[in-house]
């Protein structure tokens, strides 16, 4: 079930109008965010009690590899200036430019998406708001993927300001993997360079 759907449900089992249902969601889901980031607890009787908690610094799995990897505590009070979100193996890719990127001073967060339809709209929504930029990076030409579905999505619901990391409309050349991510901008230079111009209003 989706937000759609919901408000659906809501309409028919309150007896409102779906334009009612979608503003009392909408008031629900801002109060409970709101409380959460302020570190309150959330207990609704027979549904289950809400809390946040920071993870601690932990192993994870490089998914291009396979090799275990270190994941570090996001640092208190952190709030990202640009959101990565990601796809497939260049997600690495993708956490090694946000450790970069920290060292300059740039704070980025990361959101791996495991598919791209169905597009985990909640989770993009989130990150473009708590961030207010978006750079997207996948294996795939830059029209019709990940960057597309997610610029589709915020256009109609929280205009985001954009860029894109992926094929430029090229075709295909024999390589390495390594060559390949190289030759193509889909690196953690490439990454960077898409972070500092999404910040910079800029185009390439």
């Amino acid at each position: 079930m989706n937000k759609s759907d919901l408000i659906g449900k809501i309409a028919t089992g309150a007896g409102l109008t779906k334009a009612q249902s979608e503003k009392a969601l909408n008031s629900f889901i801002a109060e409970t965010t709101a409380a959460l980031k302020a570190g309150d607890k959330i207990t609704l009787v027979g549904f289950g009690t809400f809390s946040t908690v920071t993870r601690a610094a932990r192993t994870g799995r490089n998914p291009q590899t396979g090799k275990a990897i270190k994941i570090a505590e996001p640092p208190q009070g952190f709030t990202p200036q640009v959101a990565i979100i990601a796809t497939g193996a260049l997600s690495v890719f993708a956490l090694q430019a946000a450790k970069q990127l920290e060292s300059e001073g740039i704070a980025v967060s990361v959101l791996h998406m495991a598919t791209v339809k169905p597009l985990d709209e909640e989770a993009v929504l989130a990150a473009a708001k708590e961030a207010g930029a978006i750079v997207t990076v996948e294996e795939h030409q830059r029209i019709g993927g990940l960057g597309s579905a997610v610029a589709e999505y915020l256009a109609r619901v929280h205009p985001t300001r954009q860029e894109f990391v992926g094929v430029a409309d090229q075709l295909g050349q024999s390589g390495t993997p390594a060559e390949l991510v190289e030759h193509y901008g889909l690196g953690v230079q490439g990454i960077i360079q898409a972070v500092h111009r999404v910040l910079d209003h800029s185009t390439p």
